[in-house]
């Protein structure tokens, strides 16, 4: 499950960042890119939503007692907590840029203040994927330290 949600999310990511691409050179035939890898975007975040929640709901309630018993207790008191976060978020920002998107693509084109505005808030959502994927690293970090000092290692 891990992998998949890793993944999905990793695949939001490279949807941003595409995104991001077709913003910086804009025109009219890229638009229809534009488009899509938002909705790319959206669909692999809602996928990495489900996959991961799906495995916080039925096993991180096994690995959580490891990490706050570890070394590393913060793994689960401070990053966990910001990842939770940063998780609830994602899909309705990716939502909202691909409406946005679907709704007023002409609006980018003529409007170089407000594709700016659009071409950082999408590059926010783009950190904020990523950011994602190291504070998914440093929770499983924690438990992996914790794990190798119970075992002696």
């Amino acid at each position: 499950m891990v992998f998949f949600h890793l993944v999905f999310g990793e695949l939001t990511g490279v949807s941003l960042l595409w995104a991001i691409k077709e913003l910086v050179y804009i025109g009219q035939e890229r638009l229809k890119w534009l488009k899509i890898s938002l909705w790319a975007a959206f669909i692999n975040a809602v996928l990495a939503w489900i996959v991961g929640g799906t495995y916080y709901l039925f096993f991180y309630p096994l690995v959580k007692p490891v990490i706050k018993e570890g070394p590393q207790p913060w793994g689960h008191l401070i990053i966990m907590e910001a990842k939770e976060h940063i998780f609830l978020i994602l899909p309705v920002l990716t939502f909202l840029l691909a409406i946005f998107a679907a709704k007023r693509s002409h609006a980018l084109l003529e409007n170089s203040s407000l594709r700016k505005k659009f071409l950082w808030l999408t590059s926010l959502a783009t950190l904020l994927v990523f950011s994602m994927a190291i504070l998914g690293y440093l929770i499983t970090w924690g438990a992996r330290t914790a794990l190798w000092l119970k075992a002696g290692l």
